[in-house]
């Protein structure tokens, strides 16, 4: 369960990145 949990967060924040960085372009 901790470890499904923890790979959402990390997807979360990998998207979380991309999306800033998609902001930061514009």
């Amino acid at each position: 369960m901790n470890i499904a949990k923890n790979n959402i967060v990390l997807l979360y924040k990998k998207h979380t990145v991309k999306e800033l960085d998609k902001l930061k372009k514009l």
